[in-house]
């Protein structure tokens, strides 16, 4: 599986230019540029494309690009020049680790934990973000990161509404 991951990486990297960099998004992951030029139809494929092949290698062993897989996939029905450039950085940051594949791993302790998170007010319309992962001790088993569907007033807020959305996963 390992090895089919690291092809699965290589065949996602096909060369679209630009040098290797050391972080997979910026603080600008979640805002979208209005006034950025919508893709042409042949880009809008390989930008569907491509995030999807993401979607793919952020759940067979790269979860450190779920979070800007995710955003990107919601942004595959009308692309724009600046989600492009969201998804070139995070290809560039591919190329530098592609070697960097996940493997399970638990400890001795045979602890499961949960980690549940989530970010205020950074999508349209000021919803918030939440994200969760299980660890039998070493390394991620599962994770998950989703839009909340409703809004909150305050961080405390959007962690309560971030536990909820996970609570059935972790019971």
């Amino acid at each position: 599986m390992v090895e089919y991951t690291r092809q699965m990486i290589k065949d996602f990297l096909y060369d679209l230019g630009g040098k290797s960099i050391n972080c997979p998004w910026t603080e600008k992951l979640f805002k979208v540029d209005k006034t950025s030029k919508a893709l042409d139809e042949k880009r809008k494929k390989v930008f569907h494309t491509f995030v999807m092949k993401g979607m793919f290698l952020c759940k067979r062993g790269r979860p450190d690009i779920h979070t800007g897989i995710t955003f990107l996939s919601t942004r595959t029905g009308n692309p724009n020049h600046g989600d492009w450039e969201k998804l070139l950085r995070l290809i560039k940051f591919l190329r530098l680790t592609q070697h960097d594949i996940v493997t399970l791993e638990a400890s001795n302790e045979q602890n499961i934990t949960w980690y549940i998170v989530a970010a205020f007010g950074v999508h349209k319309g000021m919803k918030s973000h939440s994200g969760a992962t299980i660890t039998l001790g070493k390394r991620m088993v599962i994770l998950g990161s989703t839009k909340q569907k409703i809004n909150t007033r305050s961080l405390t807020e959007a962690e309560l509404v971030g536990m909820d959305d996970y609570v059935s996963k972790v019971l």
